[in-house]
């Protein structure tokens, strides 16, 4: 008893819904000739996981870089780039007069004067608090410098480091 061969399960649905020579053509075009596409056999598990390991790695390096702010400029560095100066054509004084007029007010209150908790000043309570305070703003008087133009003039502080100051300004005027 020999059994007949079966007829394909999509060409026999199709002729039913179709004439038999569009079944016939639909048949050839969408599911004889179409290409079967295969997935390529997949790696040893030993390279799949080094990659997926070297994956996550760089994906979290990524991550790390996206999220970290910039690191702030040393000091050395800003001195390099000159970021904190002025230059000269625009060193004029009314631009330090505002930076004066917070150091008077910085002035009387390390000084207790501001409040009227005090009337005067003396040398021996003052003395510590004038010699750790801040000149940045002060008016100076030059009296004794190696550079003679700069005596008896006086001008804004700039900067004040231990013992040398740097004067931003010419005299007023």
């Amino acid at each position: 008893m020999a059994t007949q061969p079966q007829e394909h399960i999509a060409k026999e649905l199709l002729t039913r819904a179709h004439s038999p020579d569009t079944a016939e053509t639909i048949f050839q075009e969408k599911v004889k000739q179409r290409p079967l596409l295969l997935r390529p056999t997949s790696p040893e598990a030993t390279v799949n996981a080094r990659a997926k390991r070297q994956h996550e790695r760089l994906k979290k390096e990524r991550a790390q870089r996206k999220s970290k702010k910039p690191k702030p400029l040393s000091a050395k560095r800003k001195r390099a780039l000159c970021l904190d100066e002025i230059p000269k054509e625009q060193r004029r004084y009314p631009i330090y007069e505002p930076l004066h007029a917070m150091w008077c007010e910085y002035m009387q209150e390390i000084l207790a004067l501001k409040d009227g908790k005090k009337s005067y000043v003396d040398a021996q309570n003052a003395g510590p608090f004038l010699a750790s305070a801040d000149y940045h703003g002060a008016l100076l008087e030059v009296v004794r410098s190696r550079c003679p133009s700069r005596q008896r003039g006086e001008d804004c502080a700039e900067g004040a480091y231990d013992l040398q100051i740097q004067f931003a300004v010419p005299t007023r005027g």
